[in-house]
């Protein structure tokens, strides 16, 4: 495609923009500590001994201009039985996180105002182990999350009694427009929100024509499909997911043009992860099988760590190290004994969590022209299979042990895979929930857009449905959850308008057990998106935003996170953080641990009465964004997609 020929669909699409305004519609978005751990048989040993020779493996510069793939010699077993439970790099990585965990929380909760011993609740054996999980929903989810993270961070924009539980928290995980925050973060050597709203995201221009200048916009797609060129020159299949990752690698990653030779393995170099001083990052993304053109919510879902790219679920549980993703293995076996190095570029890691052009098709509703040209360029794109991101199939013919369920990519030699949260379970609490990961108590902040950009509780819904389905047909490995009501019951009963806490009672869980071990579920503190100050419910299908309005964003987040810098609340959170050790312990419950639990955990009542979702701006000082006209629609952002289509054409 030609210069000309790029300004000028540049130039069409910027004026179908400015000419056809946004279209309303609905979007949805084992049990053992670690130092309890027994010791590794010689067998374990020689594995890990492999696997350390196979991370010494040659490897190109980090942080090159080269975003092709390249070929290596490969190192012995590549795959990894999930049975085998977490990888050791993770294993070594919580074991030296753990002191610093304990500290940070210990200091949280001396901060907090709750009135308890510490040093009887927090021990090095049994500790409090707390995740952060951060939904989809683009940028509003993005943003909406950076206001949360900041919020928590001791080194965020306001010291708090909410500052440190970044730091006290083990994971941290992201989807969709969560990992763009989770990625963005971790692999911009764990920087927080200021750095990166000064330095890195660049809002105020879009995606798509960053420049606003047809001939400058050409120039800079020619420079993705130079990128995308390589990469396909190379022998592997490209998507638009690639040219989706390499423009948002210009905005989320703190290197020249987007890094387009950083992996996401290569956090493990930097030195935040060396030392383990923050949450151990996760990715999550799902799948869609080359038959299938609707996600269902029991599709195998998949995890890119520092350490490894697989599934814990039942039909693979097997895993392969993220420096090697890209290559395609036959029953464990490469051919040629020919590995891929490079194919886990870290904004196409991110892109592929948030491949979302499939989930706009299903979303579009209206029956303008516009609409319908917008549904023919999905269309086409579905139908060449451009609405995924393709992965070398590392699970090919392969048979988990100990199970019966089937690989569904047994006889693929592709994996695709889509944006996390396809199968409506938009909070990536899944990989929080493996038995050896320990998980406590979760944070779940939600921004997903399930009624007029606002949450109604619908992520935690999927997520227990399919918990309650995959243990009936045992296709899992998950601790269990706690109860959770259905989406009526969050409107009608305000769980959506503030935040709520699942699971309070660690005996009544999914688990059904009478006692509390490190078997019982997490703690689940659903923190959604309401308009403290500013309505956040901006589009999922918004790529520029004024500084003003992330601003804004961001500080509404802030003050839904703190509720508006709530002491009694900042109490609270610790009341629930500390919750599983205590009941672990056998220890009663303190006195204002109590007080807060029957404010904030959610008592079992349901409700079928049918409610209009409209929540309104709490502070009268504060300003409304609903007559915005930044946020286009679906229709306006594929049609400015029309110069990327063309290229993967």
């Amino acid at each position: 495609m030609n210069l000309l020929l790029s300004s000028f669909l540049v130039f069409l699409a910027s004026q179908i923009a400015v000419a056809f305004p946004q279209e309303p519609f609905l979007e949805r978005d084992l049990q053992t500590p670690y130092d309890q751990l027994p010791e590794l048989s010689p067998e374990a040993i020689r594995l890990g001994t492999r696997y350390v020779e196979a991370t010494r493996m040659q490897k190109r510069d980090e942080t090159s201009n080269e975003y092709a793939p390249y070929n290596v010699t490969c190192p012995s077993d590549l795959l990894r039985e999930g049975t085998q439970g977490v990888n050791h790099g993770e294993q070594s990585f919580l074991s030296k996180r753990v002191n610093t965990v304990n500290k940070q929380v210990r200091e949280f909760i001396q901060n907090s105002g709750l009135n308890v011993s510490v040093n009887d609740i927090i021990t090095d054996k049994d500790g409090p182990r707390l995740g952060m999980a951060f939904s989809g929903g683009g940028f509003r989810a993005m943003l909406n999350g950076a206001g949360f993270f900041d919020a928590f961070d001791n080194r965020g924009k306001d010291s708090s009694k909410f500052s440190g539980l970044v730091q006290s928290a083990m994971y941290i995980s992201g989807l969709s427009g969560g990992s763009w925050l989770v990625g963005s973060i971790a692999i911009n050597n764990f920087t927080n929100v200021s750095y990166l709203q000064e330095n890195v995201w660049d809002m105020e221009h879009s995606v798509f024509s960053p420049y606003s200048n047809p001939i400058k916009d050409a120039e800079y797609l020619n420079h993705l499909r130079e990128e995308i060129d390589a990469k396909q020159d190379a022998g592997f299949d490209t998507s638009i997911t690639d040219l989706w990752g390499r423009s948002l690698s210009r905005k989320l990653v703190d290197a020249q043009r987007g890094g387009p030779g950083l992996t996401w393995s290569s956090i493990r170099n930097q030195s935040w992860f060396e030392n383990a001083e923050y949450p151990y990052p996760i990715l999550i993304s799902d799948s869609r099988r080359e038959d299938e053109h609707i996600i269902p919510e029991n599709s195998t879902i998949f995890e890119f760590t520092p350490y490894e790219f697989g599934t814990w679920d039942n039909g693979i549980n097997a895993f392969i190290p993220m420096e090697y993703v890209g290559t395609h293995l036959n029953d464990g076996s490469p051919p040629d004994n020919k590995c891929v190095r490079g194919f886990d570029n870290a904004g196409f890691v991110m892109g592929t969590s948030a491949t979302l052009f499939n989930e706009a098709l299903l979303r579009l509703n209206s029956n303008g022209t516009w609409a319908h040209l917008a549904r023919d360029i999905l269309n086409r794109i579905s139908e060449n299979k451009n609405d995924i991101a393709p992965y070398p199939n590392p699970f090919q013919n392969y048979t988990a042990k100990n199970t019966s369920v089937t690989n569904n990519f047994k006889n693929f030699p592709t994996v695709d895979l889509v944006d996390g949260g396809e199968d409506n379970q938009n909070i990536p609490i899944w990989p929080l929930l493996h038995p050896q990961r320990f998980v406590d108590v979760v944070f779940a902040v939600d921004s997903t857009d399930d009624d007029n950009g606002w949450p109604t509780g619908s992520s935690l819904v999927r997520t227990y449905e399919r918990i309650v389905r995959s243990h009936h047909n045992k296709s899992i490995d998950v601790r269990g959850f706690p109860y959770i009501p259905d989406e009526d019951t969050f409107i009608s009963l305000g769980l959506n308008a503030r935040p709520t806490f699942f699971g309070c009672d660690g005996r009544n869980t999914t688990l059904k057990q009478d006692h509390v071990d490190n078997k019982t579920p997490p703690l689940v503190v659903y923190m959604p998106n309401y308009p403290w100050s500013y309505d956040s419910n901006i589009s999922t299908f918004t790529f520029d935003l004024s500084n003003e309005h992330t601003d804004d964003i961001i500080e509404n987040a802030r003050l839904a996170a703190t509720q508006n810098k709530s002491d009694d609340f900042a109490t609270c959170l610790a009341c629930a953080v500390i919750q599983r050790s205590v009941e672990r312990k056998n220890m009663t419950t303190p006195a204002q641990c109590k007080k807060c639990f029957q404010e904030y955990c959610w008592n079992g009542t349901t409700s079928n009465k049918n409610t209009v979702y409209n929540p309104t701006i709490l502070s009268a000082s504060a300003r409304s964004s609903a007559s915005r006209t930044m946020s286009f629609g679906i229709t306006t952002m594929l049609l400015s997609l029309v110069p990327f289509i063309l290229m993967i054409a």
